[in-house]
């Protein structure tokens, strides 16, 4: 019987191909898929998962009567109403203050889907809303706050953290979950220098407002003090994760660097 060589170098009786199941073909197709930067196939030119929150912020403004039932005020806070220290934090004083807040937040979303998973995301997301939280219930000044801008500034400053030192490739590489965040593997490109410059532009931000050199756009009064516990929580999720990481075994067959 005749015998011909396979496209990938596996001697075959003429006609036949590899199945599609074939362990050697499965690798071959992830050969081919290394050069890939961008996100999955199918998938290139869809939304991320955490950008659905955008439209979320809107339907919740735009809700009759809701942005003012869930908007922190002490007065309640102090008689009972606890979530709303979390539920402040997905309504606005305006519609074009929630309109603002969806546009930073879809932005945020479509930039960081290259670089990081779903899951680190939200882990930010959700150490910036706690920080929040705190700030506006520990704080007697603060007699009512609404606004999405605190868990913003965590969620871009905790992804800089995360970036910063970590291999410049985007890609499916690049948005593994906690554990390849390990800065034991060895990275292919030298690290890129936007996460620093990121972070150092969002702690001079935080400072200039701390010290009331920022003036206002709104026709209301920014609580700046969010901005600043927002971009604490996200620094401390971030870092939390960077040391889990650490102290995660590498998986077998990761080379490590000596030292």
């Amino acid at each position: 019987m005749a015998r011909r060589r396979d496209g990938r170098g596996v001697c075959l009786p003429e006609g036949r191909r590899l199945p599609a199941r074939h362990p050697r073909r499965r690798q071959d197709a992830g050969v081919l898929s290394l050069s890939r930067t961008g996100p999955e196939p199918g998938r290139r030119f869809g939304l991320p998962p955490l950008a659905l929150l955008a439209p979320l912020l809107l339907a919740l403004q735009l809700w009759p009567g809701l942005p003012a039932a869930w908007r922190f005020e002490r007065i309640r806070f102090e008689q009972g109403a606890w979530w709303e220290l979390l539920s402040a934090q997905v309504v606005h004083l305006s519609l074009s203050h929630a309109l603002l807040n969806a546009a930073a937040l879809l932005l945020i979303a479509v930039l960081l889907r290259p670089w990081l998973s779903t899951a680190a995301q939200s882990a930010l997301l959700a150490g910036a809303a706690v920080a929040v939280a705190a700030v506006i219930a520990l704080d007697p000044g603060c007699g009512y706050y609404a606004g999405f801008s605190g868990v913003l500034h965590g969620w871009l400053g905790g992804a800089a953290a995360l970036l910063a030192g970590r291999p410049s490739s985007p890609g499916p590489a690049a948005r593994r979950p906690l554990v390849a965040m390990s800065d034991q593997a060895v990275p292919t490109a030298p690290p890129p220098a936007w996460p620093w410059m990121l972070l150092a532009l969002f702690g001079l931000k935080v400072g200039l407002e701390s010290a009331g050199w920022l003036p206002s756009a709104w026709s209301f009064t920014v609580y700046w003090p969010s901005h600043a516990a927002g971009l604490a929580g996200g620094l401390l999720a971030a870092g939390l994760m960077r040391a889990g990481a650490r102290l995660t075994p590498p998986a077998p067959g990761t080379r490590q660097q000596g030292g």
